[in-house]
Formats: structure tokens, C-alpha cells, sequence
């Protein structure tokens, strides 16, 4: 009989030790929140062109042209009119910030030209590097310095800078 007990005994405490254990890692659960926004699609829209204007070039010199109020010359160049400055507008929700970006350098050339055929712009810059889009706009220009190079080929230049705007 005290055999008997004793496994008795040991058998409740073998099933005893499971109950305990399958109450241990008994199944549990919590709500996660969920959220989302949803912003206008930005939009980018140019108005003027980045126009150095016309220059006469006696050898090398930078031409810098950063706002509406004209360009400037130096070196052998002479500037005979103001050159303009592109302005963009940038549309999407209104109170949020972007991020425009632009490159810092690039090239314009008469048709695809290369050598003295082409001219390189360098420090590139919009007006504003961020903005809060008020009423749902923002506005900024963009400047460059071109480089001109002395024997530069007489003719008209022409090239593409790509500006992206992102939201921040």
C-alpha cells in the first residue's frame, strides 16, 4: 500500500506541475494603435528660366546670378543686361514642411557640345533649402555662378537642372 501512495502522490504532482504550467503560458493579447496620414500630392511648377542674360566675354569669368535684382560679372566679362532668375511654386498640404533639393553643379552647352562648347555652373542654390507650405504654397527661386572659360565659343547655351521637393 505505501507503494501505491506514492504513486499516487507522484501522479497528482506530475499533473499538478502541468495545470501550473499550461496556466503559466496561457494565451494573452493587447491592441496596437493604428494610424495613418494622407497629404496632397506635392506639385512643382517653374516660372522663368535661369537666364544669365548676355555677356561678352574678353577671357575668363564667373557670371553670379542669385536673385530677381540682376546678375553679376567678373573677370573678363561684361554683363550687358540683368539676367533672370526662375521662380518655383511648390503645392500640397497646407502646414507641412518640405525639402528642396537641387544639384550643387551642372552643365550648359551649345548643342551637346563639349570643351569650349559648354560652360559648367557651379554652387547651385535655391533660395530656401526648406519651407512650410502656407495655404498650401511656398515659393523659392534658384541661383548659380557660371564659369566662362577664356576662348569660350560665341553662341546661344542652354541646359537642365532638376530640382526635387520632398516633404520633411
Amino acid at each position: 500500500m505505501t507503494k501505491t501512495l506514492r504513486l499516487g502522490a507522484a501522479g497528482i504532482a506530475m499533473f499538478a506541475a502541468l495545470g501550473v504550467s499550461s496556466a503559466a503560458s496561457a494565451q494573452t493579447t493587447v491592441d496596437a494603435d493604428a494610424r495613418a496620414e494622407i497629404l496632397n500630392p506635392l506639385t512643382l511648377s517653374a516660372d522663368g528660366q535661369l537666364d544669365f542674360g548676355r555677356i561678352i566675354s574678353d577671357g575668363a569669368g564667373t557670371v553670379q546670378l542669385y536673385s530677381a535684382a540682376g546678375n553679376v560679372c567678373a573677370g573678363d566679362l561684361i554683363c550687358l543686361d540683368d539676367g533672370t532668375v526662375p521662380t518655383f511654386t511648390v503645392g500640397g498640404t497646407d502646414g507641412r514642411e518640405v525639402t528642396v533639393t537641387v544639384p550643387t553643379t551642372g552643365t550648359i552647352s551649345i548643342g551637346g557640345g563639349t570643351g569650349f562648347d559648354e560652360m559648367d555652373l557651379t554652387a547651385v542654390a535655391a533660395s530656401s533649402g526648406s519651407g512650410t507650405l502656407t495655404g498650401g504654397e511656398a515659393t523659392f527661386t534658384l541661383g548659380a555662378t557660371l564659369n566662362v572659360k577664356d576662348g569660350q565659343n560665341a553662341g546661344e547655351y542652354e541646359g537642365d537642372i532638376t530640382v526635387q521637393v520632398d516633404y520633411s
